[in-house]
């Protein structure tokens, strides 16, 4: 069997106070304040030593989608103007082209940030 494949043999239990409970419960909730994980879980990855675990700051969170829902519109509203100046024959084919793809590089950079 590999490492974290073998039998789980030993079992560590200890005791908190209830704000000690309440306070470890809330940092790992999601926006909604559902739990991410149960108890035993948190208490194990800290245990071992995971690193993983981190405390998600969610008014930073909503104001990242509002920022990007914005800059998408804004995205949005280039693209519909590139297409209504390409079909009315303001702009030449190359520069639809080279905009478009700006655009489409812009829209992927974006989403890797999200």
């Amino acid at each position: 069997m590999k490492n974290n494949q073998q039998k789980k043999s030993h079992i560590i239990s200890f005791r908190v106070n209830d704000n000690e409970l309440a306070n470890t419960r809330l940092k790992f909730c999601d926006e909604m304040g559902e739990p991410v994980m149960k108890d035993g879980e948190i208490a194990k990855r800290s245990f071992l030593g995971c690193t993983a675990i981190k405390r998600i700051d969610h008014d930073l969170e909503k104001y990242k989608i509002a920022t990007a829902a914005r800059i998408g519109n804004n995205i949005n509203q280039i693209a519909h103007r590139l297409n209504t100046d390409n079909l009315a024959k303001k702009i030449d084919n190359k520069t639809y082209q080279q905009v478009a793809i700006e655009l489409q590089g812009l829209v992927e950079q974006l989403n890797r940030l999200l």
